[in-house]
């Protein structure tokens, strides 16, 4: 029949129309075929995290978790991009620059006793008289020259001695005062001066604001 004798006849015209040297329509697919094949063949292999070594392992664990940290911490719309932060100001004129809010003076040092007082263990009293010392809450009178102090009498030799006189002083009073090299007292102990615009709270000087 004409239909059967028609398709080789279309065949035959197809293959008159290809350039002379040229492959099959067959041919040329199984060329790109084998180009798609290469290609897949050259790309690189998927990274085995099991073969790094184990500080390397480790590394790339803590910057996923830091990555997952940053995204769980991200703003929300509408919300600031920085939290704010109580010690730190920073400076107008530098966008640098910062301006801590606190320092450190030291450590405090004990009081003392005021002007025209005597520390006596832990507790301080009134100057004694010219002529005589203090023992605690009384006042002792020095002995003679070639006298030597034996407490309450001053004493030469067992036919040379006699009784010291004294008096009373009055009870001590607690340590109140700061010397003048830490003149701010603050719970019991005294500081240094902080500078100027700075407010002292033990032994941190605070920006004023």
């Amino acid at each position: 029949p004409v239909k059967v004798v028609a398709l080789p006849l279309l065949l035959a015209f197809l293959q008159a129309l290809q350039p002379a040297g040229a492959a099959p329509a067959n041919v040329w697919a199984d060329d790109v075929d084998a180009d798609i094949a290469e290609q897949a063949d050259q790309a690189p292999p998927a990274t085995d995290l099991s073969s790094l070594p184990a500080d390397v392992q480790a590394q790339l664990q803590e910057l996923q978790q830091l990555k997952a940290q940053l995204a769980a911490a991200a703003p929300a719309a509408g919300e600031s991009d920085f939290a704010p932060i109580s010690n730190v100001n920073t400076n107008p004129g530098s966008a640098d620059a910062i301006i801590i809010d606190l320092y450190g003076r030291g450590a405090g040092i004990p009081m003392v006793c005021a002007s025209g007082q005597q520390q006596n263990g832990a507790l301080c009293y009134p100057q004694c008289g010219s002529g005589y010392y203090g023992v605690g809450p009384v006042c002792w009178a020095y002995c003679r020259s070639g006298y030597a102090d034996h407490g309450a009498t001053c004493y030469k030799n067992l036919f040379s001695w006699y009784w010291k006189s004294s008096y009373g002083r009055g009870a001590g009073s607690p340590l109140s005062a700061c010397p003048t090299s830490h003149p701010q007292k603050d719970a019991g102990l005294c500081y240094v001066l902080c500078r100027s615009g700075y407010t002292g709270v033990g032994p941190v000087c605070w920006l004023q604001h």
